[in-house]
């Protein structure tokens, strides 16, 4: 009887821990992933002038699921197994999300891109101020046509992402792809690609949003 009650105690507890996960400081979470050494390998944004701390957080954050995906699972998207608030929908999409993560393989930490960057702020600004969504500018611009202003989008994805306020979340939300039968942008994150590009912004609908951009060529 005592294991059982404190079984249900630890499950009305388990939201709130996982807010407090998203919560705790990022630098913390992170030496529970990897050596200090190793994350300064993948953490490759860090020293840029053109980019919030946020946005360091994001490409760091997305560098860490391609250097270990399985670990990243483990420790951030099985936590959510537990939380009985969410729908069952949801939960199968958190499993699947294991199991891939599980089996994929290890991939080359991302390089910060200064066209990417300038592309992902002009969707991230344009978004900001006219409340719209999705991957298509207010001026009809593509994915495409934004990075090649730029530079070559020969191979090229982009990932946005709306109302969630930590690096964190926004990374495990593009992961899980609720809702998205593709698992698009799992795949963008764990795709065969080379230079990252990031913005942030804040929406009039969503309050935040993120925009990243994936190539293959500097």
């Amino acid at each position: 009887m005592k294991n059982n009650f404190k079984m249900k105690q630890i499950k009305k507890l388990l939201p709130t821990l996982i807010i407090i996960i998203l919560l705790t400081p990022f630098h913390l979470l992170s030496q529970n992933f990897a050596s200090e050494g190793e994350l300064k390998k993948l953490d490759t944004a860090r020293e840029l002038d053109n980019l919030t701390d946020m946005e360091k957080d994001i490409i760091l954050e997305i560098n860490k699921v391609r250097n270990n995906p399985k670990r990243y699972a483990e420790l951030y998207i099985k936590p959510m197994l537990s939380d009985n608030n969410k729908q069952q929908e949801w939960m199968v999409d958190v499993t699947e999300c294991i199991d891939d993560l599980s089996n994929d393989q290890s991939k080359p930490a991302l390089q910060p891109n200064a066209g990417l960057i300038r592309a992902a702020k002009d969707l991230a600004k344009d978004q900001s101020e006219t409340g719209q969504t999705g991957h298509r500018g207010s001026d009809n611009s593509t994915m495409r046509s934004r990075i090649e202003r730029y530079g070559s989008a020969f191979n090229c994805a982009e990932n946005v992402s709306y109302g969630r306020f930590s690096a964190i979340d926004i990374v495990c939300g593009w992961l899980i792809d609720h809702g998205i039968a593709s698992r698009g942008h799992r795949k963008n994150i764990m795709g065969d690609y080379t230079q990252i590009g990031v913005s942030t912004a804040t929406h009039p609908n969503y309050r935040y949003m993120c925009v990243v951009n994936f190539t293959d060529t500097e």
